[in-house]
């Protein structure tokens, strides 16, 4: 695999093209599904010249994945313009999770974009996406700043799990959406219960923060399970408690999801 140039050596007119073939990616998207989509085709649409947009990008998964940047841009933008109306942080972080699930069923192929590049072995892709969990969980983070912040971060990468999860399952239609989005209000609102849960107990003794976040964290994947307990023969809440469970395992080790 060839490695692309870096984009902070590039002069004002190559990340001008480079820029260009990530608008035709993510304007071919709007019309077909990735799987449908060959990087001539992008190559052809941004009137780059397919050396040239290997030079940028080192494979197709690499070059969706900042297609897929340049589309999750948007959360933060709609966030500034429309403010959310929440008066407690549980009611902020629901409302943006939904219109995060707005977002994409305006644009289903989008959700299978996500499911596709989890799987990729680009090296770069995998960087990129990295980047993008961390700048999505930051903005649900600045959501919930009034909560403790180890707290903070397993209820949102928590949530975030059940996100995904559910997310997947609508996009390969196991799933219709107003469940999701039922579903995705009970996982916030028993993740929340949760962390009044602990934030009424008292301490113990000696107790230390990472023993706090670890029993948190167990916490909260026990109340994942609860929101698919209504539906046990669903796809959907085989792999969300999965992904819970996975998740607290993740926090337990020390290990960021």
């Amino acid at each position: 695999m060839a490695e692309p140039v870096s984009p902070a050596v590039l002069t004002v007119n190559q990340r001008a093209r480079r820029q260009r073939v990530i608008d035709a990616g993510l304007a071919l998207l709007s019309r077909r599904d990735y799987e449908r989509i060959q990087v001539r085709d992008v190559a052809e649409e941004s009137g780059v010249a397919l050396g040239t947009l290997y030079h940028y990008f080192s494979s197709k998964e690499h070059l969706f994945a900042e297609v897929l940047v340049k589309w999750a841009g948007t959360l933060r933008t709609s966030l500034t313009r429309h403010p959310l109306t929440g008066d407690t942080a549980q009611q902020r972080l629901t409302q943006a999770l939904h219109r995060s699930v707005g977002a994409f069923e305006r644009q289903p192929q989008l959700a299978r974009l996500v499911a596709s590049l989890e799987l990729s072995s680009d090296p770069f892709a995998t960087e990129i996406l990295a980047r993008l969990d961390d700048a999505t969980t930051s903005i649900y983070l600045e959501l919930l700043a009034d909560i403790e912040p180890s707290r903070a971060r397993s209820i949102v990468r928590t949530a975030e799990a059940v996100f995904d999860s559910l997310l997947r399952s609508w996009s390969v239609g196991r799933l219709r959406m107003p469940d999701l989005h039922a579903y995705l209000s009970d996982a916030v609102a028993l993740l929340f219960a949760d962390e009044r849960a602990f934030a009424d107990e008292p301490a113990l003794a000696g107790e230390t923060a990472f023993a706090g976040e670890t029993a948190f964290a167990g916490a909260t994947a026990f109340a994942v399970d609860a929101v698919f307990a209504e539906r046990p023969d669903s796809d959907a809440r085989r792999s969300g408690g999965s992904r819970g469970r996975e998740a607290a395992r993740d926090r337990k080790g020390g290990a960021v999801a």
